[in-house]
Parts: structure tokens; C-alpha cells; sequence
């Protein structure tokens, strides 16, 4: 999904801040990151169904492009 990301400034877990902070305009990257540094062994709850979107313990996967920088 397109989306805007802000950095050091709100929800995003240490592991997908530090992996788009050193990415440059134009790049594109698969950032790989232990649970350690995403949500560990939290998880992800759904509030309304009760169930995990994110397991606790699960390492992250995520395809980034940077098309623009503000």
C-alpha cells in the first residue's frame, strides 16, 4: 500500500524507522527486522475481533520505494 510515513515522530516501530532513515530518494528496498525491534512479543490485536494481525514474536518483511522526501 502507498502510504506517508513520518520518522522519530510517532507509531512506527524501531526497525522500519531505522530502515527508511537510510534510505535515499528513489530506492528501493526490502527491510527484514527481528521482532526484537518491531513489536516483539506484543503483537498486534485486532481490538474488535480479538485476534492477532501481527503475532508476537514475528520478524517483519517490508517492500519500500521512496518516491518523495519532505
Amino acid at each position: 500500500a502507498d502510504g506517508t510515513v513520518s520518522t522519530g515522530q510517532g507509531p512506527v516501530v524501531t526497525g522500519f524507522g531505522d530502515g527508511i532513515k537510510r534510505m535515499r530518494m528513489g530506492e528501493k528496498a526490502t527491510i527484514i527486522f527481528p521482532s526484537a525491534i518491531g513489536y516483539g512479543k506484543s503483537g498486534v490485536v485486532n481490538q474488535q475481533t480479538r485476534t492477532y494481525v501481527i503475532s508476537p514474536y514475528n520478524p517483519l518483511i517490508f517492500d519500500i520505494e521512496i518516491k518523495a522526501i519532505k
